[in-house]
């Protein structure tokens, strides 16, 4: 096995973190990966992403839905995915 860079393992840390302490608040988890530095938007976008996972559609803050661009085609294809994950057609 390839020994990991600093920089992942560092990376890795920042992600855990927000997560970590973050577990009920997405927006949090959001700011806490972004402000520790690095590669804030991959770092947000991942912690984000986790985050999201584990929380779900009621832990995304509706100030973010409200404005989120191409709402319906989204939330369409997130419907969509469900359902194929669940094997409803």
């Amino acid at each position: 096995m390839a020994k990991m860079d600093i920089r992942a393992k560092v990376l890795g840390g920042m992600l855990g973190s927000a997560i970590v302490y973050n577990p009920k608040s997405l927006e949090e988890c959001l700011y806490c990966a972004a402000l520790n530095g690095g590669d804030r938007d991959t770092l947000g976008a991942m912690a984000c992403a986790i985050s999201g996972a584990f929380l779900g559609v009621d832990g995304i803050p509706l100030s973010w839905i409200d404005k989120l661009e191409n709402r319906e085609y989204i939330e369409e294809l997130a419907s969509r995915l469900f359902m194929k994950m669940k094997g409803i057609k």
